[in-house]
């Protein structure tokens, strides 16, 4: 189930050759276009950080200072006294949010009675990105990234050219705060007052640098300086006297650059395949299949849903997961699910000695959540009954999504079924702790052939199919 983030564009030096290298911020492995070295992009951090560039000089800030006291009706600058380039940190928090409610309708006769309907359990989704200053700096306080982080380049590290003039500032904030903001900003803004079950999947927490130049000017008036906006250009606002330097740099802990390295098998060392967003590579030479788990590539079994079918099929990643129902770790014994599941049990557990229930979540890019979401009940409610296989297909497509993000949209997709499966009086309840919590073994990436079939794709096993053009 892919999250439709926007899509920034990454600047780096290739390691080998040292020339710059553009790419999305959703890829994983590239070849550098001047020496042709196989690269994987890694975040050795779980909170990285970004420099946003700028292009601003002194010619160019005298302009803008210019322009803007003609704007404002202020004399002209006689002196330009100083110029100075600050990068201020912001947090940025960016995920899916996902809400189960329970509806009913109510509809009224003629003679003035009223009919209730059934309850229905609905979802609904809606992506975020909020952000937020990382510093206390008073002169801070009103800035925003606004959306211009989703539409220039971001740089892992501060520019060459600017790293003598710039001074970067410590972030006051730090990440746990940070993040306990977020939530706070995210409730007021999308509080659901409806919602029986809210969940955030794939919540992204990074550190943003952004440039702001200070132009200290001297007019007929007086010291004055004006704050510009590194990257759209514009001057912001404009102050009396004379700027207050921040003599900070930038040592925060917790948060780190990507890193670029060689894209090898770690067994044999051969190059592995150039799969663009893929999480998961095969290699080619010695048959291992690998995903890639932060900054390190972690070999994985995978497995294939056997199909006799035709050949021209393109096999779609889905991670598996295990809920275990009876034994050791038990979440929920046959007859506590009989007493919740008083609707439709037979297409979740059919005897008291089924003990596993899994889960299937799919792994490759879809633009709508909905569609996905659709598809992952499907194949969850329907515990298909297949024959699986080690053999990697040929022709399949990319895993985009990560095994952690997966396993939170599972625990979703287990809230929804037990909400559409209960009991009437327990849907409208709204009440979340009368679902007993899960846990899932670790999941397994399980490739479903699937065929074009009109505008569809239809999955050849089960026959539940998805728009072709919702696949990205």
């Amino acid at each position: 189930m892919e999250s439709t983030r926007p899509n920034e564009d990454i600047k780096v030096n290739c390691p080998q050759c040292g020339s710059p290298i553009n790419f999305p911020e959703s890829y994983r492995s590239i070849r550098c276009p001047y020496c042709s070295k196989v690269l994987l992009i890694t975040s050795p951090n779980r909170v990285l950080k970004f420099y946003l560039n700028t292009e601003l000089n002194a010619r160019s800030i005298k302009y803008i200072t210019e322009r803007y006291c003609k704007r404002e009706g202020l004399a002209l600058p006689k002196s330009m006294e100083k110029l100075a380039l600050y990068y201020v940190p912001f947090w940025r928090f960016r995920g899916l949010q996902y809400w189960l409610k329970v509806r009913t309708d109510t509809y009224e006769f003629e003679d003035g009675t009223r009919l209730e309907t059934e309850a229905k359990v609905q979802i609904d989704s809606k992506h975020f990105d909020i952000n937020f200053p990382a510093s206390e700096i008073p002169w801070m306080r009103d800035l925003s990234l606004g959306i211009r982080a989703q539409t220039i380049e971001l740089c892992p590290d501060l520019p060459v050219k600017l790293r003598e003039l710039a001074e970067v500032i410590k972030p006051e904030i730090v990440m746990d705060t940070a993040r306990e903001m977020a939530y706070n900003s995210l409730g007021r803004l999308s509080r659901n007052p409806s919602a029986c079950y809210e969940e955030l999947i794939g919540e992204k927490l990074t550190l943003v640098y952004f440039p702001l130049w200070v132009s200290q000017f001297l007019n007929n008036s007086g010291n004055f300086y004006l704050l510009i906006d590194g990257v759209s250009e514009q001057a912001s606002s404009h102050f009396e006297g004379e700027f207050k330097e921040v003599m900070e740099s930038d040592s925060f802990e917790g948060v780190g650059s990507i890193k670029i390295v060689p894209h090898h098998c770690p067994h044999c060392g051969a190059d592995l395949t150039i799969d663009g967003e893929s999480l998961a590579f095969l290699c080619q030479n010695c048959d291992r299949f690998w995903y890639l788990e932060g900054s390190q590539l972690r070999q994985v079994e995978v497995t294939t849903a056997k199909f006799d079918g035709s050949i021209d099929s393109k096999y779609f990643p889905f991670w598996r997961f295990e809920a275990i129902f009876n034994g050791e770790r038990s979440i929920l014994t046959f007859q506590q699910a009989k007493t919740l599941f008083t609707n439709k049990l037979s297409l979740l557990i059919d005897e008291p000695t089924d003990s596993i229930f899994k889960f299937y979540i799919p792994a490759f890019g879809l633009k709508n959540p909905g569609a996905c979401w659709t598809l992952a009940t499907n194949l969850t409610r329907s515990q298909p009954d297949i024959e699986l296989s080690e053999t990697v297909p040929s022709h399949r497509a990319s895993c985009t999504l990560p095994e952690e993000e997966a396993a939170q949209l599972a625990g979703v997709l287990w809230y929804y079924l037990i909400f559409g499966c209960a009991g009437h009086s327990l849907r409208k309840s709204f009440n979340r702790d009368e679902v007993p919590d899960i846990h899932f073994r670790p999941g397994r990436l399980t490739y479903f052939p699937m065929k074009e079939d009109g505008i569809y794709l239809c999955e050849q096993t089960t026959g539940f199919a998805i728009q072709k053009k919702g696949v990205i």
